[in-house]
């Protein structure tokens, strides 16, 4: 199920950049933008990117032939990369209208510079393009819908693959063959579905606080961490330390990556507190 939907999310999004291509301008894309804004937008990004709770399963059928993860992990992570680049530029590349004349207006005098904020803020959609991609023809507005679909199957399906396998090992559950046992799956969709529930709005804040401090520890800080426990800390020694050194860079690789890590976890707790 999965590779099928890997596959139609590929043609799907293949499908898109050839509908969105002749309307992108290289002008819109090279002028302007925002970097000031672009540290609090790392937190997405990494949530985003985010795959390392697929490993172990991913380890466990490729029987751990380390190449063969090491391989699979760099394609895993090179190809969602790029998707994410290409649909950027389709979506940052297409020209913004204009502001609304009657902002205009307003900014002209002081008492009304609130109120032409308001007037831009409700002129501005954010899914603007994408509606009007979505627009452009037949064949883009079913791209547009199944490559969501597909984006969300694959993402759904990867993250509970992930999540039962934490259960099942912290709990010692046990089920017939190689299946998961119903219980996993239980413990692992009804509290987030549960909270989705009783909170519709906490999604954004949820992606927000997840990418800040929950990814980047779990994903960053603590794997880096353990690394260098085991590599120069003593608990593996000889042939083992070599062995466990999966990733490239020795100590300078576990420093980058938890000097990053520090970072965006530092600078989420200054915006938490309003110090930044």
């Amino acid at each position: 199920l999965t590779n099928s939907l890997v596959a139609a999310l590929l043609a799907s999004f293949a499908a898109l950049l050839a509908v969105a291509a002749p309307a992108v301008s290289a002008e819109q894309l090279l002028e302007g933008g925002h970097w000031e804004r672009a540290v609090g937008a790392l937190p997405i990004c990494v949530l985003a990117l985010v795959f390392h709770n697929v490993v172990p399963a991913v380890a466990r059928a490729l029987r751990g032939e380390v190449r063969a993860i090491q391989l699979a992990v760099l394609i895993g992570s090179v190809v969602p990369l790029l998707i994410f680049i290409l649909w950027d530029g389709a979506i940052l590349g297409v020209p913004v209208p204009a502001a609304a004349p009657a902002a205009d207006a307003l900014v002209a005098s002081a008492e009304g510079a609130a109120a032409a904020a308001q007037v831009v803020a409700q002129s501005v959609d954010a899914l603007a393009p994408l509606r009007a991609l979505s627009e452009a023809s037949p064949v883009a507005r079913v791209a547009v819908s199944a490559f969501s679909l597909c984006a969300i199957g694959t993402s759904y399906l990867g993250f509970v693959t992930g999540q039962t396998d934490v259960v099942v090992d912290a709990l010692g559950m046990r089920g017939v063959g190689e299946q998961r046992p119903a219980g996993a799956y239980a413990l692992a969709l009804l509290p987030p579905l549960t909270v989705a529930l009783l909170v519709p709005d906490i999604f954004a804040p949820a992606l927000d606080a997840a990418g800040t401090f929950g990814v980047t520890t779990l994903y960053a800080l603590l794997p880096a961490a353990i690394a260098w426990q085991q590599r120069y800390g003593g608990v593996l020694g000889g042939a083992e330390a070599s062995a466990a050194r999966v990733l490239p860079g020795g100590k300078a690789a576990l420093l980058a990556v938890s000097a990053v890590a520090l970072f965006i976890v530092g600078e989420g707790a200054l915006d938490a507190l309003g110090l930044t």
